[in-house]
């Protein structure tokens, strides 16, 4: 129950510590099983074009086929709602990705990944007054 509430709740963990918590519950392993299947089909164009493949586009098609996954479970007696563990928590789309290569090595480097908790960059506004002269 403990880590529900740091999963659902303002947690203080760390966004990787939320993921591992996350993975082990049964909605989390649902979506990672479909984020595989998924992320199979993107596999087969990144083998033949060298062209990769994108887990936003995966998270995103998973939150489109959210009820069907989740009537899918039903049938087979599980419950996927939230305390479940099955939600698309933004910030686990890239640890997704790098669980995705490190278990299938013949995959390695079809996402692009970044330097996880990098810290932000400042963007510089220029504002631009417009005045007119009588």
């Amino acid at each position: 129950m403990n880590n529900e509430l740091n999963l659902f709740g303002s947690s203080q963990l760390p966004i990787p510590q939320q993921f591992e918590l996350w993975k082990a519950t049964p909605g989390g392993r649902v979506v990672l099983f479909w984020a595989y299947r998924l992320a199979a089909a993107q596999a087969d164009r990144y083998r033949r074009f060298g062209q990769r493949g994108s887990i936003r586009l995966i998270w995103e098609n998973l939150r489109y086929r959210l009820n069907w996954i989740r009537q899918c479970a039903r049938t087979k007696g599980r419950d996927l709602e939230r305390w479940g563990g099955y939600f698309l928590n933004d910030h686990f789309h890239a640890h997704v990705a790098r669980h995705i290569m490190e278990h299938r090595p013949e995959w390695q480097g079809m996402f692009e990944t970044r330097a996880l908790n990098r810290p932000k960059k400042l963007k510089r506004t220029i504002v631009v007054r417009e005045e007119v002269v009588a």
